[in-house]
């Protein structure tokens, strides 16, 4: 009772066997139920759904052209996707995002955009997070990338809070951190840097070109440094030279507690 029924070329054929080859078209007007292997050795077209209860599985690679694809899955922790290299060398496995618009590439264009989506409370499907890559510059042999993470800011409008993009020198990244004059970064250790820090109003902290240490105020500003309620001491690597305490009193080259030398008079 194992009935295939079908077209061969422009024939009618129904097959009443366990096994059947097939060397040409197979046109089929209805359902097709296959319940043990099939081997396809030309293209297959579907114009309905394709289900499978088991995984399927492409050597050849996969290729959609559909406009949307997705994994649904109802379990916990699911849908997972896998992309796995067994190669034994130092290779990985990529996922690459391709912009290929058929024309020059300009300053701005997205490249490819990961985006995060979840439930407000509302249950309203909302972007909370993105991430961005785009062309900084486009120039043929001056080619620049920009990586944004973007997160939705309080109103759900989505803002840069973390943003890498080539900068105005040969092999140089600038990094943007936060967004608008509220930002808070904190960081949870040592921060260490090669070169100067910048402060607004023109303030810096760096060498000054030579071997010292500077605070600089090019605006012409007061430089101040204050301590609530303790002392500011200057040191080197082991010893302390000079300190002024909480009453503005100040103590010269005595350690560890100093003969004041002066007072706030």
């Amino acid at each position: 009772d194992n009935l295939m029924a079908g077209y061969i070329g422009s024939k009618a054929v129904s097959v009443n066997t366990t096994s059947a080859t097939i060397s040409d078209d197979l046109a089929v007007g209805d359902d097709l139920t296959v319940t043990d292997d099939a081997t396809i050795g030309g293209t297959l077209g579907v114009t309905g759904v394709l289900t499978t209860t088991a995984s399927a599985v492409f050597n050849g690679g996969f290729t959609s052209n559909g406009d949307t694809v997705t994994f649904a899955s109802a379990n916990s922790d699911d849908p997972l996707v896998t992309f796995k290299n067994t190669t034994n060398n130092t290779s990985s496995a990529r996922v690459k995002f391709v912009k290929d618009k058929g024309a020059a590439g300009a300053d701005g264009d997205d490249i490819g955009q990961i985006d995060f989506v979840g439930d407000n409370d509302a249950q309203e499907q909302t972007t909370f997070a993105t991430i961005l890559a785009e062309i900084a510059d486009a120039s043929d042999g001056a080619e620049g990338g920009k990586l944004s993470l973007r997160i939705a800011a309080h109103d759900g409008e989505m803002q840069s809070g973390l943003v890498l993009v080539d900068g105005d020198a040969e092999d140089e990244i600038d990094v943007n951190i936060g967004k608008g004059s509220s930002s808070v970064t904190t960081i949870f250790g040592n921060m260490t840097t090669v070169g100067d820090i910048t402060f607004g109003d023109g303030h810096f902290l760096g060498d000054g070109g030579g071997d010292n240490l500077h605070l600089t105020s090019s605006s012409g500003e007061n430089i101040l440094l204050t301590s609530a309620g303790g002392i500011i001491s200057f040191n080197d690597s082991s010893s302390e030279y000079a300190r002024f305490d909480a009453s503005g009193n100040v103590g010269i080259g005595v350690v560890p507690e100093p003969t004041w030398s002066s007072n706030n008079t």
